[in-house]
């Protein structure tokens, strides 16, 4: 199993990869009110990150992506693992990689929400040393939900 920093041309594994462990993670958290992404737009989403000089980085078994990461500024935007990854450590030397490379940039505390009914990821974050900092009603049109608002320091 490797950490390393994801490439462009990668854009459409690691959309399917975040689509797949997407739909692992809020399933069986909100049952039938889960929705399936579409790798498409998150294709584009996962390139315009590229663009913008986000930092991504992916988990590889093989040749297959399993978990994947992102930092846009000083927003943690995305930290997913597929289901069969999760609880080996891997999900924390992802965020630790993710981490660095924002503190070798300059930020020195990240941001990032959580639903709050994943409390998977509350727990996973606050043994990482993030603390909730406030909460968010999201609106959507297929409903509305509550996260958790988290900072972390980039200096674990």
């Amino acid at each position: 199993m490797i950490i390393r920093e994801a490439t462009s041309a990668e854009a459409p594994a690691i959309a399917q990869a975040h689509a797949e462990a997407h739909w692992e993670t809020y399933a069986p958290l909100l049952g039938a009110a889960t929705r399936r992404l579409d790798p498409g737009p998150l294709e584009l989403a996962w390139r315009r990150a590229f663009l913008t000089g986000a930092i991504v980085r992916v988990a590889e078994h093989g040749e297959s992506i399993v978990g994947l990461g992102q930092i846009a500024g000083e927003t943690l935007s995305d930290l997913y693992l597929r289901a069969l990854w999760r609880r080996q450590g891997l999900g924390s030397r992802l965020l630790v990689e993710l981490l660095a490379e924002a503190r070798a940039r300059g930020v020195e505390v990240v941001r990032f929400n959580v639903h709050s009914a994943n409390a998977p990821a509350v727990g996973f974050y606050e043994a990482s040393g993030a603390r909730e900092v406030g909460r968010q009603l999201m609106r959507h049109p297929d409903g509305d939900w509550e996260d958790f608002v988290f900072e972390l320091p980039t200096a674990l």
